[in-house]
């Protein structure tokens, strides 16, 4: 299955089982290529999106799927005492079990996933561009939200101003154009509003609420190197205003 091509699925809606070990290899190099990084200031981005989802949580329970290397477990753990991660990578729910005692973890594409109950919280972020057939994925993770349960998405905004920069460098053709970055972890999409909000639909989701995190004019490097966390915080604070042009875009979704 080429990259980026939507994988078949079965009757009840999983990875067919050749393709699920395809795309098992496929997230076990995205995952080794991550590993080897130091991300930098994509952690404060990750924290800037949990602030920015975290007053649209309910109490209860949560469920974090693809949790990576558990940047976003950490602050969940915090506020979750009942807190399940599940993501293909072992390695990864090894970490992210490792945060804290009580942390239930289970090793599974989240197409595949048997849940052994329903959450009052689910934790999406930065994975929903990476699926193969999102739709499909949302409808699972519908199934997955008890009755009042909320889940909280965190994509890649295809019209973040410095996508629109990079059309203007003749970098990308279109907003909607995955580049080098993309490719390298795994993306198969970026968002814009309206195609977000189209596969919540087609999903069988509501938008409860949505907005915009972080206004990023610069690379994560140089935003790193050059600005104070003053700085950071200032632009932070102005892609709540301006949620269109921000780095990524986040929706809080119940059962339609």
């Amino acid at each position: 299955m080429a990259a980026g091509q939507p994988a078949s699925m079965d009757d009840d809606g999983l990875l067919m089982s050749t393709d699920r070990e395809t795309e098992r290899r496929r997230l076990a190099e995205i995952s080794s290529w991550y590993s080897n990084r130091d991300w930098g200031f994509y952690t404060k981005l990750v924290h800037m999106g949990f602030r920015s989802i975290a007053p649209h949580f309910t109490s209860g329970s949560c469920l974090e799927v693809g949790c990576a290397d558990g940047e976003m477990t950490r602050f969940l753990a915090e506020r979750f005492e009942d807190l399940t991660v599940v993501d293909a990578a072992p390695g990864y729910v090894e970490a992210a079990t490792a945060i804290r005692s009580g942390i239930e973890g289970h090793v599974s594409l989240i197409e595949d996933w048997r849940a052994p109950r329903c959450y009052d919280n689910i934790v999406f972020a930065h994975v929903l561009e990476h699926v193969a057939e999102p739709v499909t994925t949302l409808e699972k993770l519908r199934g997955l939200l008890s009755e009042s349960g909320r889940l909280h998405i965190i994509v890649p905004n295809a019209n973040s101003l410095h996508r629109l920069v990079g059309v203007k460098m003749d970098m990308l053709a279109r907003v909607t154009d995955l580049n080098e970055a993309d490719v390298a972890v795994g993306h198969r999409r970026v968002y814009t509003r309206d195609t977000l909000h189209a596969d919540i639909a087609e999903g069988g989701l509501r938008v409860h609420a949505c907005g915009g995190v972080f206004l990023k004019p610069l690379a994560n490097a140089q935003i790193q190197e050059q600005w104070s966390d003053q700085l950071v915080e200032g632009y932070f604070q102005l892609g709540r205003e301006l949620p269109e042009l921000s780095s990524e875009l986040y929706a809080v979704c119940v059962q339609d």
